[in-house]
Formats: C-alpha cells, structure tokens, sequence
C-alpha cells in the first residue's frame, strides 16, 4: 500500500465513528466509503468498538481498525495510538466520538492535517443534559470544534446555525445532505418481502427507524386510530429500541392489533418500502431523514412531520411529499387519509419524490466530500 505522503498519491482517510450499528448515521458512512474516488483517497474506517449489524457491508479494500473500547471515554489513548499507526492524511470524526476523537487526533497528527467534525443532529437533542455524561461531552465537543477542527459538516442548513450560535463558532459549517445509493437502493428494493400483508388488497403504510421517543411513533399509533378508510389501512413500523415495550402496549390500548405490526428490525426495510402505499416519518425532530430520501428515490410517496432540522429541507409540501406539524396525531391522520383516498395525489408525489431524490443521489453528495475533505474553511 503507498504511503499517502507520496506525491500523487491517494490521502489517506481515517473515518473514525463509535460502532456499526443498523443507524442512518452508519449506513451514510459506509455509503461514502464505498463512493469515494480511489484515486484521490484511500479510506480506512476506525471503530471505538467493532460491532453491529452493518459490520458485513464495509466495503472491500476498507482497513477496519478496531479500537476495543467498551465505553467511548476509554478510547481516547487507543485512538492516538492507532492514529500513529495509521497516519492518516485527513481525518473524519462522525457522531457521538467527535469530540474525543478530534481532540485525539489534533493531539497526535499536529496543526497541519484536516480534521472534519460530521454532526448529525443539532445540539439541542444532541447534548440532551438528562443524559449521563451529556454535559462533558458537550463541554468537549464544545472546545474542538473551536480548537482542534478545520471544520464542521451539519445536514441541514438550520442545524448549522444553531452550532454556529450555541458553540459561538469562528467559522460557518458546511451542510451536505446524507447520500443515497440510489441504483442500491432499488435493486434490493426487489427483493422478497416475506409478509402477508403484501399478500393481500389494501393500504399498507410502513414506517422505519429506532424506536425511541425521537421518532415519534407513538404519535403514528394515535394518527392510525384516526385513519378511517375502506379497506381499513395497515402498518408496519419496523426498528427495535427501549420504546418496543411501550408501542405494543399502545397497540393493545388503541385496539390496533389488527391493524399494526412490530416485526422488528430488517437489514433490508426496502422492499417493504417500494411496496408501501406511503412511508411515515413522524419524527419529533430529526437531522436529516434519510428514509424520506430512501422511499422518494423507490417512487413511494412520502408524509413526514415538519420538525427540527431535516424533512422541511428536502420534501417541498404538496409537489414531493406532504409535511404535517410534529406532536399532532390529528394532522398526520389527514394527511395519511389523503394519500390512501386521491390516488392523483399519491401519483404526483411519487412522481416529484422520484426528481428530488436525485439531488441527493450518493455520487453527486459524495464529491463535495471529496472537494472539502482536504481542505479548512474560512474562518472569520
């Protein structure tokens, strides 16, 4: 392997993340680790811990350096020494490890290597302070991002502001949206889908993401007691997270037992999405969504929650999917009667959902990683 000191080389990239779990955040990193130009960069991906369900898809040629912690503020010596090791020409940090780890690697690879902070969430919810250890890691993130970054990458233009203002920094974030494999995406789209529901006539609505407080699919589970259609619609929700318990308590509590099923986690949601009649995204606050993306670029219409940060920057109201007002049950139901009951509506936001996914598409998002990698903001 060429060292990537040598002129005309590949830079040699550490993306340094905490685990792989089956999240938005690990499915974006491993897309742009499979995009980017091997010519101009040569990837390696550094683990705080080496698992989770996406282990399998690092792509091929990818080095994977584990680093064996088993809680993230173990990993700071660990991480110094296997950046000495590896000797990375520019250095991504992506999530929960990014303060620790740019501190780490400004301390070790010194002032002249880039070092990138991708945020994926603002920091009202990011350093929630109910939290154990949340305000340390706030105060950490808070010193490197002013300190030891060249800069902050954000996925949405309102979640940029805010680190800006909250973290009073002397440089404007960089907001790039998440990329979506879209050539990927549709062929394990057609795969098959083991359910009986597709089996059978009627509106199917799918929903998928962890299923935690974030999410907000208890309020789905109000907004399904309200959608009254002939055939009666369904639901799947699929995920796993600390909320299943109180959901399927829900379910029973609503009489939705019929009506709703939590078949769990799917390494491929995606055939269930491009069969779905709409998917559901009824967040209370999201920093991208890329599921909104994910189901526009299968053709399938989309109605989401308009929270803070993301789905209000990628879906335009009424031309490539529906926005409702987050925490009102009452206007998801109508929005989701309105998809099942107008199939001219359902067809125009496909149709608008399929040209606006193509903004996004994973090689297009990944070149303006490629142009900023290597270099630092301004700073004011």
């Amino acid at each position: 392997m060429r060292d990537s000191t040598t002129p005309g080389a590949p830079l040699r990239l550490a993306l340094v993340m905490d685990e792989l779990c089956g999240g938005g955040a690990e499915r974006v990193a491993l897309t742009l680790l499979a995009h980017l130009d091997r010519r101009l960069y040569e990837p390696w991906m550094v683990l705080f811990k080496k698992r989770g369900e996406l282990l399998d898809q690092v792509p091929a040629g990818v080095p994977l350096v584990d680093l064996g912690a088993s809680r993230i503020r173990f990993g700071g010596m660990r991480l110094i020494r296997a950046l000495r090791r590896v000797s990375p020409a520019v250095v991504m940090t992506v999530g929960c490890v990014n303060g620790l780890a740019a501190w780490a690697a400004r301390l070790t690879l010194g002032p002249g290597i880039p070092i990138w902070a991708r945020e994926t969430n603002s920091p009202v919810y990011r350093f929630d302070r109910s939290r154990r250890g949340a305000r340390l890691e706030e105060a950490l993130c808070r010193w490197s991002y002013r300190r030891a970054v060249s800069g902050l990458i954000c996925l949405s233009r309102r979640m940029a502001m805010e680190f800006k203002d909250a973290f009073r920094l002397p440089y404007d974030p960089v907001t790039i949206g998440n990329p979506v494999d879209i050539a990927r995406t549709r062929a394990l789209a057609g795969e098959h889908v083991d359910h009986r529901w597709f089996r059978e006539d009627g509106p199917l609505l799918v929903a998928v993401g962890r299923l935690t407080r974030q999410k907000g699919f208890d309020l789905l589970l109000e907004a399904m007691a309200m959608v009254r259609t002939k055939p009666p619609a369904r639901l799947i929700i699929l995920g796993r997270g600390e909320d299943e318990e109180r959901l399927r308590d829900s379910v029973g509590r609503l009489a939705l037992e019929e009506r709703v099923e939590l078949p769990g986690f799917r390494l491929n949601p995606y055939p269930f999405m491009k069969r779905a009649t709409a998917l559901v995204l009824p967040s209370r606050w999201e920093g991208f969504g890329n599921v909104i993306v994910e189901a526009m670029c299968l053709g399938t219409p989309v109605v989401a929650s308009d929270c803070r940060w993301g789905p209000g920057e990628i879906i335009t109201h009424g031309r490539d999917g529906l926005l409702v007002p987050p925490e009102e049950p009452g206007a998801l139901a109508g929005a989701l009667t309105a998809v099942i009951s107008r199939p001219g509506l359902a067809s125009a936001l496909s149709g608008g959902g399929l040209r606006r996914a193509e903004s996004f598409e994973a090689g297009a998002i990944t070149g303006r990683y490629e142009r900023i990698l290597s270099g630092a903001p301004s700073r004011k």
